[in-house]
């Protein structure tokens, strides 16, 4: 499947960032060890949320993944 050269909506690690950096906005950080502690809480709450990692390739300009793959698509729509 061809995509643009710079299509950042395309790729879901992107939805992955947009998340943390929403969560990221509502810590307290005073210095560069508080932004690693909570940076890295909040990748470890991502990776235990299958759902939540799930709805990244249910977004409209993601589904072309799921479409274009052999991903097995029931797994994606059952939470």
């Amino acid at each position: 499947m061809f995509l643009p050269a710079y299509s950042p909506e395309l790729n879901p690690d992107e939805q992955v960032w947009n998340h943390a950096k929403a969560q990221l906005s509502k810590c307290s950080i005073f210095n560069k060890e508080d932004m690693k502690r909570c940076m890295t809480s909040i990748l470890r709450s991502i990776q235990k949320r299958t759902s939540l990692i799930k709805s990244f390739f249910r977004m409209s300009d993601t589904k072309y993944i799921l479409a274009s793959s052999k991903i097995d698509c029931q797994y994606f729509r059952n939470d």
